[in-house]
């Protein structure tokens, strides 16, 4: 019986050992470990910059690089240590700009390493962003045949309990688009109604600003895009 426990330590020591062994071949070289791969905000205003530090730590034998950092869209900007020395802690920020954006929104980024383990490592953002007023949709495009009159539509309401007042302050596109003003709730939603005088064949990009009484959301610009078009009306 002595001699059967006996094995049967030695057996587990054996194992152990050999797991000790090839954990320590494993961590020779660099080692990544972000603890943290998504910060949540809650809820946020449009228009606040978030700002999160990512720590991110080299548990292994050699440096770890970070080779590069792709965003998922130009509101995201990230800095970072590139070089993060065996045994400590460097960091990985992500700024992400919330202008136009409502809702929930994940913003974030691929983190390239030489870590063999961890070559790709994703980190997120996430947040509620509540807006003052809603513009939808964000932006007009107008596409089509060349010398085709076209109507979009652009709803504005407020979010919260107060009044809301629009007044136009400036507009770049009069030789090229009208657009007029509608009421649909007496200081809650209005209807932008846009008209182009005709797709042309160059295209052309403007925009139509609003001023509101709305500290919070105190101007809206709402961009204007034409492509250019070669196909033209009824040919």
């Amino acid at each position: 019986m002595r001699k059967v426990c006996a094995v049967v330590l030695l057996l587990a020591l054996y194992v152990t050992l050999s797991a000790w062994a090839v954990a320590a071949r494993e961590i020779k070289g660099p080692l990544m470990i972000i603890r943290e791969s998504t910060f949540d905000f809650t809820e946020v205003k449009e228009g606040e910059i978030l700002e999160h530090t990512f720590k991110v730590l080299n548990e292994g034998g050699q440096s770890l690089e970070i080779e590069k950092i792709r965003t998922d869209c130009g509101c995201t900007k990230a800095s970072y240590d590139r070089v993060i020395p065996p045994g400590s802690e460097g960091k990985i920020v992500l700024k992400v700009n919330t202008e136009g954006f409502k809702g929930n929104i994940s913003e974030g980024a691929k983190v390239y390493t030489n870590d063999p383990q961890n070559k790709v490592v994703r980190i997120n953002v996430t947040a509620f962003i509540a807006v003052p007023i809603s513009v939808s949709p964000a932006s007009v495009y107008f596409g089509g045949p060349v010398g085709s009159t076209i109507e979009r539509v652009v709803t504005i309401q407020a979010q919260n309990p107060q009044p809301l007042f629009l007044k136009p302050v400036d507009f770049t596109l009069f030789d090229k688009v009208d657009y007029s003003i509608e009421t649909l709730e007496k200081d809650r939603c209005f209807r932008i109604i846009f008209k182009n005088k005709s797709v042309t064949e160059e295209g052309y990009r403007g925009f139509l600003k609003l001023q509101t009484n709305c500290p919070d959301k105190p101007v809206i610009t709402i961009p204007i895009v034409q492509v250019a078009a070669k196909i033209r009306a009824g040919g």
